[in-house]
């Protein structure tokens, strides 16, 4: 008992003092409200697989903004661009195959989810190696925020 109160004490006291780790909470604490929020139209839409689906996808469009524009030792904001636009162009094609009857939505899901990690793996392939900054592309750092 004594051991988790001086980890309570230890974090209580870091998160009071320490400006990185404030805004870090913060940034973690709006994400929270926002995804609660979004979580409920997800779930009442019956989209829970989409997000799956498209974070999957994400590593094909990585790949391919990764190949377009050779990884600095930072992440570059068009890496960003191309990954977020190839996220869209997915979910417009999981959209368009699903409203038309094609072929029906989770299908459609994991379609292109499979689709998106081969032409991830295809776009790595084209380069040799796997970039140094991968990790920080794929997962960030909450506490890499902005003041």
């Amino acid at each position: 008992m004594e051991k988790l109160q001086n980890f309570i004490q230890f974090i209580s006291q870091d998160l009071m003092t320490n400006p990185l780790l404030q805004r870090g909470a913060i940034a973690l604490g709006l994400l929270s409200l926002l995804f609660s929020v979004l979580s409920v139209y997800v779930i009442l839409r019956r989209l829970a697989y989409i997000g799956q689906g498209i974070s999957y996808s994400a590593y094909g469009g990585l790949a391919l903004g990764l190949w377009l524009f050779p990884a600095l030792s930072t992440p570059d904001w068009r890496v960003y661009a191309v990954t977020a636009g190839y996220c869209l162009i997915v979910a417009g094609l999981i959209c368009l195959c699903s409203r038309r009857g094609l072929i029906a939505e989770d299908g459609a899901i994991g379609i292109f989810m499979s689709t998106g990690i081969a032409g991830g793996l295809f776009f790595f392939s084209l380069q040799g190696q796997h970039p140094v900054a991968l990790h920080n592309y794929l997962f960030g750092d909450v506490l890499a925020t902005g003041s």
